[in-house]
């Protein structure tokens, strides 16, 4: 049981708990700030932390002034044997949402109201780019992360309680849903990439519906000439703020099979690769079929920036074409390539095993409305806006 005592010292009176012995047999004492000006208050203060300590909230003040920054850092620390695309997103909210709003609060002075005006902002202006705010999604996202981060302080004995616990999350009503990209769109589209350096990841891209990471990370060697599949087992992703090569989502690889104009566009992309290498005076070959033309990886995050910074524009595709709540983005050309599949007869089970999803479940629940039609005109479609 906690017990203390007050003493005075020099004109003022000093609030010493008493803890208990530590591993050793040593007193485990804590001197209580500030110091209190009478005896009566100090008794007073006294009574009231070892009340802290028998209801479990006392906590100790030099922990408390651990700031949000840090505990964020400790936490995603924390977090083990996460999938690198998931650390990757932690560490996008917390260090361009959380740690510059509200990094250098300590714990112990965080409140609910902090909270709260930290919620709001994000919602008023919280978009990297200066134009608005961030939609409810992504603040619910970035709550669901600062209250893990909490918790796992309360269970660390950083703070008492988690002062966002009863915060409130917004409606997410207005989030938006990625949609696809008509096929008049996906034709301009097309259109506008040739010529681009990078025109045959676009095709890839549209023909077969792989995630950004998997179309990064694709390689020579996963190019089947001769059975024409793509060999899709292994991604590109950002962590600890570098890139690196990992499994493909849900650790699942397979083959696509794609028409002999996509092959073809993919022998005339490494021909004209195979110059770039010749020309450089250093070359980082990781047998990459889409890098940078010294053979480094593409960042990601740079590649949908391009896409959506200056192809969209340029294709004469912008978001104020659409309903408050949805988006157009990278993510809308794998909508894409699954919704006209469905529309020309490819079964569920045939758009998950290509798109690589888990279970049937996640594929009916994002193309549930699209009809079906007939097998055949799904590759004629996919090529003719491909290639003209």
């Amino acid at each position: 049981m906690a017990t203390g005592h007050v003493e005075k010292r020099g004109k003022k009176w000093q609030v010493v708990l008493e803890l208990g012995r530590d591993s050793q047999g040593k007193r485990i004492r804590k001197y209580v700030s500030p110091k209190c000006e009478t005896r009566k208050e100090a008794t007073t203060l006294l009574a009231m932390k070892i009340a802290e300590i028998e209801r479990g909230e006392y906590i100790d003040p030099e922990a408390g002034q651990v700031t949000v920054e840090t505990l964020m850092e400790q936490w995603l620390n924390s977090k083990g044997n996460i999938k690198p695309t998931t650390r990757e997103n932690y560490e996008i909210v917390i260090e361009s949402r959380i740690t510059p709003r509200i990094g250098s609060i300590p714990l112990s002075k965080l409140t609910p109201l902090h909270i709260e005006a930290f919620k709001n902002e994000l919602l008023r202006k919280g978009r990297s780019d200066g134009k608005g705010g961030l939609s409810s999604r992504s603040v619910e996202y970035t709550l669901v992360i600062l209250k893990s981060a909490l918790e796992k302080a309360v269970d660390w004995e950083l703070i008492p309680r988690n002062p966002a616990r009863n915060i409130e999350m917004p409606d997410t009503d207005d989030s938006k849903d990625v949609r696809p990209f008509t096929v008049e769109q996906s034709k301009r589209i097309m259109e506008t990439v040739k010529g681009e350096r990078l025109y045959a990841a676009f095709v890839v891209l549209l023909a077969t519906g792989i995630r950004r990471g998997e179309l990064l990370g694709l390689r020579r060697k996963d190019i089947l000439w001769k059975t024409k599949q793509l060999y899709i087992r292994q991604a590109l992703v950002r962590r600890n703020g570098g890139l690196e090569f990992s499994s493909t989502k849900n650790k699942q690889k397979r083959k696509i099979t794609v028409s002999e104009n996509v092959l073809n566009v993919l022998r005339k992309h490494l021909n004209k690769q195979n110059d770039e290498r010749l020309k450089a005076e250093e070359y980082n070959d990781l047998d990459l079929v889409f890098c940078r033309p010294n053979g480094d990886p593409i960042n990601p995050s740079t590649f949908t920036h391009y896409f959506t910074d200056t192809i969209m524009p340029k294709a004469g595709i912008t978001n104020e074409q659409l309903e408050e709540n949805e988006t157009y983005n990278l993510h809308s050309m794998r909508h894409t390539t699954a919704t006209l599949l469905l529309k020309h007869g490819y079964s569920m089970k045939q758009i998950q095993e290509i798109l690589g999803h888990t279970s049937i479940t996640t594929t009916m629940d994002i193309y549930t409305e699209v009809d079906s039609e007939l097998e055949e005109r799904a590759a004629m479609e996919l090529d003719r806006i491909v290639f003209g």
